[in-house]
């Protein structure tokens, strides 16, 4: 079977919380301070993601942020910020 990912929550996983729901800034999902979460799901494994300087074997590189909060969120190659968010499904 096919796995498909979705954003819809609640998800396996909320990899960052937004400040609004457009032209937001983030946070980790460790602060508080933001109440819109950004969800991750799969229809098969489960989802875990964490925040890295980098990404290892086997996971793959969301995004990545400025800050823990109140922060920007960058690609992965482009013009990235130091902090990564490194997902995998198991």
């Amino acid at each position: 079977a096919t796995n498909t990912l979705s954003n819809s929550c609640p998800g396996d996983v909320v990899p960052l919380h937004l400040s609004a729901a457009t032209d937001a800034h983030v946070e980790k999902n460790t602060q508080s301070n933001f109440a819109v979460n950004v969800c991750l799901s799969a229809n098969t494994g489960t989802i875990s993601c964490s925040y890295k300087a980098a990404c290892g074997a086997g996971e793959t590189c969301l995004a990545t942020i400025s800050a823990d909060t109140d922060a920007h969120v960058g690609d992965c190659s482009t013009n990235p910020y130091a902090t990564k968010i490194c997902c995998s499904l198991a």
